[in-house]
This record gives C-alpha cells, structure tokens and sequence, in this order.
C-alpha cells in the first residue's frame, strides 16, 4: 500500500485519511477539497499489504481519525484500521467484504474482471459514461492485475474487525458493487450498529464530480 500525505501540521492531533478504491490514483480526487485543522492522507495501491503495521504505526499517533473509504477501501480500512483510534467513518459505494457472493463483488464476476480487464471499459463503467475516459488517473495495467490478485487473496482471508461505521453512501445504479449486495451487506451490519446511516444517491459508482455530496456527507460540518 502507499500512504501518501495531502497536509501535515506538526501541531494537530487529528488526521483525515481518504481511502481510496481499486486502481484510482490521487490525481482521479484532485478536485477534493480536504478538512482544515487535520493532517490528510491518501492510501491507495493495494498491490502489497507487507506494510500494514508500518501504516499503522504512522496513524496511531493520532488521537482521533476520520475515515472515508471508497469501493475496494471500504474492506482494506475496515481490517487494517479496526484497532486505531476512529473518530467517525464514512464508505462510499463498497462493503467490509469486498469480494463476496452476497455481500459485495461476486467471486465469479471478479475472477471475470480480472481475466479481462480493460482499463478504458473500468473508467467508463466507474462514471457511466461512452466517452473516451482520461486513464492517467489510473495504475498502469501491469500494476492494476497485480492489485486484483492481491485483493482477491486479501478479502478471502477471515475477517475478524469490529470497527464502526457511521454513514454509508450507496449510489442507486453503481455497476461495480451491485446496490443489491451493498443494501444486503449494510442491512446485516445495522442489526449490530443500529445508529448506522445509510444514504443513497444517483451519482455513478464515482461519485465525486458531486461536489455537494462531499462537502455535505463526508466533511464534518466545522471543517
């Protein structure tokens, strides 16, 4: 994984951390504004989780962590941050299993994907749309099939986390977690969190050309 750092003041005791999805590099969210009077961070590229404990020790430091995790970063922050200190935690368009025949990407259609992935058709089914996408927002290919293996190997390993999450943001058509896997997988997880949020929204599985979603849904309101 690579934790990359958006801002850092040696004085605060609070970090925002963006989890991102599958593939994207930080250019794909440039347009995000991040929170004042925290220290930001960027984890992407699961190609590799031998630093786990390494990440770890960066962000327990920290008294208290906000998380948003994004499609595949929802699985890979609810295991690798469970035992740190989080403040609040938001996913966006993904499920604590991942990969999952009920609960998220379905085995077989993720063995599919990974066997003929194509970087352009991925883009086009992350925004909804026919035209040519900008793909120097995403991994080179080589990087990206090793990601798939990894993840795959990652969400087949038992999870055993118990961290909460406070909101959920689902986008009614996504194309890459089904919203019937997704409803199905929060549904479970409200009968042990009952003061889950759980909001919906038409923006495609990216969401984030909706500014308003991200400055109203995923910053606090004092940032």
């Amino acid at each position: 994984m690579k934790l990359t750092t958006l801002y850092k003041n040696p004085t605060n005791s609070q970090a925002f951390v963006f989890v991102s999805g599958f593939g994207f590099l930080p250019n794909a969210f440039s347009m995000l504004r991040m929170p004042h009077g925290a220290d930001s961070f960027f984890l992407f590229d699961y190609t590799d989780f031998s630093n786990t404990a390494e990440i770890q020790q960066i962000l327990r430091c920290y008294k208290s962590l906000s998380i948003v995790a994004y499609s595949m970063g929802v699985c890979v922050a609810h295991r690798i941050f469970s035992t740190l200190n989080v403040k609040s935690a938001t996913a966006i368009n993904g499920t604590i299993f991942g990969i999952h025949e009920h609960f998220g990407i379905a085995p077989k259609i993720f063995a599919l994907t990974k066997r003929n992935f194509n970087r352009e058709q991925f883009l086009q089914v992350c925004f909804e749309s026919t035209q040519t996408p900008n793909l120097e927002i995403l991994s080179p290919i080589d990087t990206l099939k090793n990601e798939l293996d990894s993840l795959e190997s990652f969400c087949k390993e038992k999870n055993t986390s118990t961290m909460k999450w406070d909101k959920v943001i689902i986008s009614r058509t996504d194309r890459i977690f089904p919203l019937k896997a997704q409803n199905a997988a929060w549904d479970m997880y409200k009968e042990s969190y009952k003061n889950l949020q759980i909001l919906y929204t038409d923006a495609p599985h990216f969401v984030f050309d909706n500014k308003a979603l991200w400055e109203e849904q995923c910053l606090h309101k004092d940032s």
